[in-house]
């Protein structure tokens, strides 16, 4: 009876391809432990067989149900959701992770400001192609900042398990997937947890014996998802528990990896530790492709707009934010609606820091308590924005722990309607804040930044706007590039910007037409330009020209005088021509012709140098783009008194003999007589327009005011057609 059963027993298990597991079993029993122990062994075999049935039986129900909660992107209020394989980007790490990186605030400011990219974090990202690993790796320790992407990598870890052999694991694995954040009891069970798992996702009756049984075979992919997430008397028992769990089971194959915050993470597993890094440029591009791919997406090129507009220069910081995956999400959603990125940029940065403050936690319905109650967002908010104002204004990005801790304790102790402000310790509050929202993230050991740029100087503007600080902002910080972002969004906070973008103009001709010769350009722009609006561009387009034919002989003499003047204008020729281009644009020209033109004066201006250095080539270049400049403004009307006639058949003789020119000396005669013929053409008097370091200097931060003016009122939700029209009557001109 015996060996029937066994028989029995083998034929069901070669059925289920576990041979070997019957030799084994067959093997070491022995026959005479058969006969004396044949009930308990048949018991027990046949309990086996049931749960390696009821295992293959429930495992398509089981990935079903996986795929189904875990295989879709929907988060933000998204309304239906996305495949995760559809738009999911291949993750890079830091080559070092930020929480072991030693280096001291100045060598990071001198990091960051060396790269000019808006960018963060310290170290290199270095590229695991698709899943991160050597699969040979059963332990590893995902680190990352809020919305980073730690929970999607994960997530995407289980979609490859399920591949098999032909998936980056080589095998069938089993995942896992535990949100650490919903085991609340002192003491975790995780072999409960996992049991319970599958019972949820479709592997119904499935008992804590076959969990340990899987364990033992190797078969498991253990995702343990959030363990920041947990609340914090709960933290040490799950640590424990995977400690445990891990030992007990280090002999097989099975998988663990576990994710958290970087800043939350304060011990070891002795697992392999890895840092996410934020997305590079290539990533972005990569996550908009798979975002905008339906067939409609593909038809309108709906990808490769949204590329596009992301990369226009008026959106750099909202660049920046989309190097954060959760943001980058939000981003595509606002775009996907609009077909566009709001005009208005304090509306978009308000609403990406609401996501970290709240949204994304409340989404995620992770609860934490390290803050008391009398803590609220508004609240929040406001120390943030402090800290902010008062860090951008001393052009500081990274801060001690020790500063930011005092700096939280003296704002709550001076908050009169804090009903006890001793109950809020700020180094809680602050690890609260760098844990919970990943809105201050630390960089190195006790040193903080915010997370992205863009929120300080979003969190600045506001601490202007509340404070009434607007007129000291124009007065100290109207010619420095570096507020360019602050100023941008404390006009689009604003609702009516009219009384902003008047002092703005003021200031700009106050603080910077300080010199007899800068004011003699001023006159000289107002009395050569034709203050009509002939040629369909409005006057003070028509300046901004004028000030472009004026800048190329300034920068060209520059050169001619002194190598010193070489880099003095370079950025400011691109002011003027964006406000002329404004213009150009609003004025029905089109938009082809208009850009050909603007790029003629623009290759005109850049190679002043070959007008003075005279190389044959480059020389020949300019005479040509100034001739097509002089073209457009004979048919546009931009001077009056301007013998045209006379202008061009000199320049067109002078084009006639650049390249019959064969000797250095006559080409430098040749570029003299070009200069001459600007200087007569356009009545411009030499004396006046030999401007010293320190004017150009001025000049330079004149125009950037300018130009800044014109994108404010982009930015404004409301500016009245009486206060620009009087903004634009006054911009260029002397007072």
């Amino acid at each position: 009876m015996v060996w029937e059963i066994l028989g029995w027993i083998g034929q069901e298990l070669a059925k289920l391809g576990v041979k070997k597991v019957a030799q084994e079993s067959l093997s070491k029993a022995g026959k005479k432990v058969l006969e004396e122990n044949s009930k308990n062994i048949v018991t027990k075999s046949i309990d086996w067989l049931k749960d390696e049935n009821e295992i293959q039986k429930g495992f398509p129900q089981y990935q079903e149900k996986y795929l189904r909660k875990y295989g879709v992107v929907q988060v933000l209020g998204m309304s239906k959701g996305i495949p995760l394989e559809n738009i999911y980007t291949p993750v890079r790490f830091l080559n070092k992770t930020s929480s072991v990186i030693f280096t001291s605030i100045q060598d990071m400011e001198k990091d960051f400001r060396e790269t000019a990219k808006r960018r963060f974090q310290k170290g290199k990202s270095q590229r695991k192609d698709d899943i991160y690993i050597d699969y040979k790796d059963k332990y590893l320790m995902v680190l990352g900042g809020s919305g980073s992407g730690k929970s999607t990598f994960l997530k995407q870890l289980g979609l490859e398990a399920f591949k098999g052999k032909q998936g980056r694991f080589q095998r069938l694995l089993i995942p896992v997937f535990l949100e650490l954040k919903f085991l609340n009891d002192e003491k975790v069970d995780l072999i409960s947890a996992i049991t319970n798992t599958f019972n949820q996702l479709g592997y119904f009756g499935i008992k804590n014996k076959t969990t340990e049984r899987l364990l033992n075979k190797g078969e498991l992919l253990l995702l343990f998802d959030g363990l920041d997430e947990m609340p914090k008397q709960n933290r040490n028992s799950v640590i424990d528990s995977i400690s445990n769990l891990v030992a007990r089971y280090q002999n097989k194959n099975n998988r663990f990896v576990v994710s958290c915050r970087t800043a939350a993470y304060n011990t070891s597993f002795g697992f392999t530790t890895v840092e996410l890094a934020d997305f590079d440029d290539n990533q972005i591009k990569q996550y908009i492709d798979h975002w905008f791919n339906s067939d409609l997406d593909k038809q309108l090129d709906t990808a490769n707009k949204c590329w596009e507009t992301l990369n226009q220069p008026e959106n750099k910081a909202a660049q920046e934010l989309a190097q954060t995956p959760l943001l980058l999400t939000f981003i595509c959603l606002v775009y996907s609606q609009k077909g566009n990125l709001p005009n208005n940029r304090s509306r978009l940065y308000k609403k990406a820091l609401d996501i970290l403050l709240e949204e994304w936690l409340a989404e995620k319905r992770v609860k934490q308590k390290e803050i008391s109650e009398d803590f609220h967002t508004d609240l929040e908010i406001t120390m943030l924005a402090e800290i902010a104002y008062e860090k951008f204004v001393a052009d500081e990005l990274f801060f001690t722990e020790d500063d930011l801790v005092r700096r939280i304790q003296t704002f709550l102790a001076n908050t009169a309607n804090n009903p006890n402000p001793k109950s809020l310790d700020g180094k809680t509050v602050l690890k609260a804040i760098a844990i919970q929202q990943g809105i201050l993230v630390e960089r190195a050991e006790d040193i903080y930044s915010f997370s992205h740029l863009t929120l300080q100087e979003y969190l600045t503007a506001y601490y202007i706007c509340d404070n009434n600080l607007i007129d000291d902002l124009i007065l100290n910080h109207l010619g420095d590039s570096r507020w360019q972002e602050v100023f941008l969004l404390v006009a689009g906070y604003k609702s009516n910007a009219d009384s902003f973008l008047d002092n703005m103009e003021s200031m700009a001709y106050y603080k910077f037409i300080t010199t007899e010769k800068l004011e003699n350009l001023l006159i000289w722009v107002e009395r050569i330009t034709d203050s009509s609006s002939q040629g369909g561009i409005k006057p003070v387009s028509k300046r901004a020209i004028s000030f472009a034919n004026a800048y190329t002989y300034v920068n060209a003499n520059a050169y001619a005088n002194t190598i010193a003047y070489v880099n003095a204008n370079v950025i400011a020729n691109a002011y003027v021509y964006a406000i002329a281009n404004t213009y150009n644009y609003t004025n029905a020209i089109t938009i082809s012709y208009d850009y050909a033109i603007a790029n003629a004066i623009t290759k005109t201006n850049a190679n002043a140098n070959a007008i003075a250095i005279a190389y044959t080539d480059s020389f020949a270049n300019s005479v040509n783009d100034f001739i097509k400049q002089v073209k457009f403004c004979e048919s546009s009307c931009i001077y009056k008194n301007i013998n045209y006639k006379t202008l061009m058949d000199t320049l067109n003789s002078i084009q006639s003999r650049i390249n019959d020119i064969k000797y250095k000396n006559i080409i430098q005669n040749l570029a003299k007589e070009f200069l001459n013929v600007w200087i007569n053409s356009f009545f411009i008097t030499k004396q006046d327009f030999n401007l010293s370091w320190s004017e150009l200097k001025l000049l330079e931060k004149y125009l950037y005011a300018n130009k800044l003016i014109f994108d404010c009122k982009k930015q404004a939700v409301r500016v009245s057609i009486e206060i620009w029209e009087k903004i634009e009557e006054r911009m260029l001109l002397p007072r």
